[in-house]
């Protein structure tokens, strides 16, 4: 058996070189960074019109609930206020028959 020759590395070299960009390359990288920073400005836009619309619809929600609450609290004081009325209306009359 012979011996493997030495080639004076004890492992397979796993380090890769880039070579220099071109001006091409450079164009293209620029490029693809201005695009990048557009869509970043396109979608802080976005973003900022949801989160207003957000708030705004949480608001309203807000708002709804409220007036049906107070609705609720409006009939409630209705119907109490229509009872104690025909309950005076009974009382007087009782006492219209008594007198």
């Amino acid at each position: 058996m012979q011996k493997p020759k030495d080639r004076g590395h004890l492992h397979t070299t796993s380090i890769r070189v880039d070579p220099p960009l071109t001006n091409e390359g450079k164009k293209s990288i620029e490029e693809a960074e201005k695009a990048l920073d557009d869509a970043r400005q396109e979608y802080d836009k976005l973003h900022d019109k949801a989160q207003d619309l957000e708030f705004k619809f949480k608001s309203a929600a807000r708002i709804s609930r409220h007036a049906r609450e107070q609705r609720g609290e409006g009939e409630d004081a209705y119907y109490i206020a229509a009872k104690n009325w025909r309950k005076a209306a009974r009382h007087a009359e009782n006492l219209v028959r008594e007198a």
